[in-house]
């Protein structure tokens, strides 16, 4: 690889980076917050096995904001055929990050509370949602973004640097390495050296008597 390929794919990691950090940032006055996220589509099934209930709640999520969305908690309420409440359950979505306009699906699974024939209906909402870092709260621009990646990937850059000096110092015919990888092949020269000298000995020994 030349030095201007590898310096073409450090550029592009960057730019990819950069573009993300973007479309996370929130241009507006206003922060967005949980009520940017709306639920729909959601459903529910309630499953008995012997003395084991189990209640599981499928949902969409849908992003209003222009900032990306993380740190989500579900709120479920299961109501009866009279709306009275039988059961909540409360959870976080780990991992789950729904980006600007983006839909995400959500999955709740807990114990039922109540028996099977008393659930009739659900209401899902988010409890808590909070904007991804501090990108989401000041505008940022492309090449602030930039900066920014680059400060926290700068500990793993370096330490490539350091891998690559390395390799490429340990090539030299000067380094350590070299001379010592040098120094052995000499002795293993020297050591086939010796083993031949014993055959021919041992071979006119053997003509001699």
């Amino acid at each position: 690889m030349t030095h201007a390929t590898r310096w073409a794919s450090v550029t592009l990691v960057f730019a990819l980076a950069a573009a993300q950090a973007q479309a996370c940032t929130y241009p507006d006055a206003t922060e967005p917050s949980g009520d940017d996220l709306t639920v729909s589509a959601t459903s529910f099934e309630v499953t008995e096995s012997g003395k084991d209930r189990s209640i599981l709640t499928l949902g969409t999520l849908k992003n209003a904001s222009k900032a990306c969305m993380e740190e989500i908690v579900l709120e479920v309420t299961y109501l009866d055929a009279a709306g009275k409440t039988i059961d909540t359950v409360t959870q976080p979505q780990y991992g789950m990050v729904v980006g600007p306009d983006k839909e995400a699906n959500f999955r709740i699974l807990d114990v039922a509370a109540a028996p099977k024939d008393r659930y009739a209906s659900q209401q899902v909402r988010v409890s808590f949602a909070q904007p991804r870092g501090d990108m989401a709260r000041t505008p940022r621009s492309a090449f602030s973004s930039f900066l920014k990646y680059l400060g926290d990937w700068a500990p793993v850059l370096i330490l490539i640097g350091v891998f690559i000096y390395l390799v490429l110092h340990g090539r030299r015919k000067d380094s350590p390495q070299s001379r010592t990888l040098a120094l052995f092949e000499k002795q293993v020269a020297l050591h086939e050296t010796q083993a031949a000298n014993l055959a021919r000995i041992a071979a006119e020994l053997e003509k001699r008597t």
